[in-house]
């Protein structure tokens, strides 16, 4: 007689992520045992608890998943510093999209900041001590000015997480919906030109 197939837990916690990612926290273990194949029981013979199966498959990104952090260090010095901060947000944009529909499932959970707690060093300081530290060695270089390179690193991941946040929670409802190249190629022209020309006094002109 034939040994029944075993299902591997990531086939199981994918199937759990596409349940929950389309019904909400309410869907049931049954609908993810259903989808993955399995019974019931089974799921519980891995994860205790609804929850803990909640929590496992909604976990956030690893850092050795996150490719854009180890492209860093090839960048430094390479085409123009604007080209490769482009290219950067553009697969930082594309790894929020990712994680974004998990995020806000956490939120609603009430959890993300117990879970994220967890982890010994979380996944969002390490992006953006990698980023800053990237940021340093262009300074270096002469590529970039004299500047907080940690701030420059907090504004444009915080800037890239709002901006895909409101992308997918107001998915469909916002009235002027706006290209992630487009933003990116904006923000950033922004962020390494600065806003006030280099000629522009401190005092404010008279009208």
């Amino acid at each position: 007689m034939a040994r029944p197939t075993t299902i591997s837990d990531d086939a199981i916690l994918e199937a759990a992520r596409e349940v929950f990612l389309e019904r909400g926290p309410s869907a049931t273990t049954a609908e993810v045992a259903a989808r993955a194949g399995v019974s019931e029981g089974s799921i519980f013979k891995r994860w205790r608890t609804k929850d803990a199966l909640f929590f496992a498959c909604m976990a956030p990104v690893p850092i050795a998943e996150m490719g854009w952090i180890a492209k860093l260090p090839a960048r430094v010095g390479t085409r123009t510093f604007r080209e490769n901060l482009e290219e950067i947000a553009l697969e930082i944009v594309a790894l929020f999209r990712l994680i974004m529909p998990s995020i806000l499932m956490q939120q609603a959970m009430g959890e993300q900041h117990r879970r994220m707690s967890d982890f010994e060093t979380a996944p969002p300081i390490v992006a953006r001590r990698k980023l800053a530290a990237y940021l340093d060695a262009e300074r270096k270089l002469g590529r970039v000015r004299a500047i907080d390179v940690d701030v420059m690193a907090r504004a444009m991941l915080g800037a890239l997480f709002s901006f895909v946040h409101l992308e997918v929670s107001m998915a469909g409802q916002d009235p002027s919906p706006i290209a992630a190249e487009t933003y990116v190629r904006g923000f950033i022209e922004i962020l390494v030109a600065g806003a006030v020309p280099a000629d522009a006094t401190s005092k404010p002109k008279r009208r």
